[in-house]
């Protein structure tokens, strides 16, 4: 047992965690929330744990820290769903936001009575073109909240001047005609837009809606100028799955292309394509912002010079940055040899359901938290723990590295020790060098 901090009056954390006594814990949980006629508070749970099993539900001394670290686990395992619901505490500037956390009956989101069930979600981004002013992205954000909203959609809704990234869900009818609405907007790009709509699962719904507005739409790290010229640059070329494919699996030639990995070394780490004869650069990256020095170095510019370059992330949106910013640093005669993955890794895995050339699992930004062809378990899992170096590729909690506040992967076992200290796989490589 560690002891207490000085003048701490919680008692001290477990060294390591009873796993069945966590199960137990874990499962009386579930009972009290399935019991329950909504949403529980969870700084009412230990409560209501207590009035139903006669016992403290006591997350120190099962190996937690805080009770929120032993409920991110059973919402993991798909026990119940958790709901982070906003408050506002009035202060001399007018007002922060701080949270309160509900748990829920797993797969559960609020809806109206009689509203069909979650079962789709729903991912799509939209570059402007021209960028909207401050107050055309405004009119849009209230614009799709109105519009989510009446459609019953649950999620999260981010606006900028350079357009919109969303990532919903809600019942498929409601998806659907969501949809339906957008595709129906007259000019300003609407109708183009690639819509990817998947099944959701148990646990996979979003509690509630969320539209707020941003300086830019997946966090480049480009000053207004800077906007403007990957504005009227534009992105490279879009290939969909197929031709992405058809590309990698003929990589030959004195010059193959080169393929470049635009995701975070984070999501690097479980999962990324592989194709024979095929160099593939992975930045690297602790977020997005880092990717415009990492083309400047001048390694990258040696590797990149001259070769047709395909880009790939998560759902396409942070390539059309990407590729934009390498066009703008290459003559105008050599922009035609920049490429990215119409759709990303979910088009791409969509289109081959065994794979393809994608390996790992992929990483993705809602309450789904991975999914691909890896199943877990399997010899293909890319990553490892951060704690005990077992095979894994599933991140969990809000655990951060100590040396770069990135996110530490770690397994069940290692998800409810203490995390003091540790470091992520590419803090651990940088300090051996």
């Amino acid at each position: 047992m560690r002891r207490p901090q000085k003048h701490q009056k919680k008692g001290p954390v477990a060294e390591v965690a009873d796993a069945a006594a966590v199960d137990a814990a874990l499962d009386r949980v579930a009972a009290v929330v399935d019991g329950a006629d909504g949403p529980v508070d969870a700084a009412q749970l230990p409560a209501a744990y207590a009035a139903a099993h006669g016992s403290a539900l006591d997350a120190r001394a099962l190996g937690f820290g805080k009770l929120g670290a032993l409920l991110d686990v059973g919402a993991a395992r798909g026990l119940w769903a958790l709901e982070r619901v906003p408050r506002r505490v009035v202060d001399a500037r007018g007002g922060v936001a701080s949270g309160s956390l509900r748990v829920a009956r797993a797969g559960a989101a609020p809806r109206g009575p009689g509203a069909p069930a979650h079962d789709a979600l729903l991912g799509f981004y939209h570059y402007a073109s021209p960028a909207w002013s401050e107050a055309g992205r405004d009119a849009s954000a209230a614009w799709l909240d109105a519009l989510a909203s009446a459609m019953r959609l649950a999620g999260r809704v981010r606006v900028a001047a350079e357009g919109v990234n969303a990532a919903l869900s809600g019942a498929s009818c409601d998806v659907a005609a969501f949809v339906a609405a957008l595709r129906a907007v007259p000019g300003d790009g609407w109708p183009g837009v690639e819509y990817k709509v998947e099944a959701c699962g148990p646990g996979a719904a979003w509690p509630r809606l969320v539209v707020w507005t941003a300086e830019e739409l997946c966090g480049f790290g480009a000053g207004a100028a800077e906007r403007r010229a990957l504005d009227a640059t534009g992105p490279g070329a879009a290939l969909d799955p197929r031709a992405f494919h058809a590309r990698l699996s003929d990589a030959g030639g004195a010059r193959p292309p080169v393929l470049v990995d635009v995701r975070n070394g984070y999501e690097t780490r479980v999962g990324g394509f592989r194709a024979a004869g095929l160099e593939t650069l992975d930045p690297g990256t602790r977020t997005f912002a880092d990717f415009g020095a990492w083309l400047d170095a001048p390694a990258t510019r040696e590797a990149l010079g001259g070769r047709d370059v395909l880009m790939y992330c998560t759902g396409g949106v942070r390539c059309e940055r990407a590729t934009a910013a390498l066009r703008t640093r290459l003559p105008e005669a050599e922009r035609g040899r920049v490429f990215h993955l119409r759709g990303g890794i979910a088009k791409y895995l969509e289109a081959h359901g065994d794979g393809g050339h994608f390996v790992g699992a992929n990483y993705v930004f809602d309450r789904r938290n991975r999914h691909g062809a890896a199943p877990r378990g399997s010899a293909d899992v890319l990553g490892s723990c951060d704690g005990c170096a077992a095979p894994w590729d599933v991140y969990r909690g809000s655990h951060a590295c100590a040396s770069c506040a990135g996110k530490l992967l770690l397994c069940d076992a290692c998800l409810s020790r203490p995390q003091a200290g540790r470091e992520c796989e590419a803090c651990r490589v940088e300090g051996v060098r």
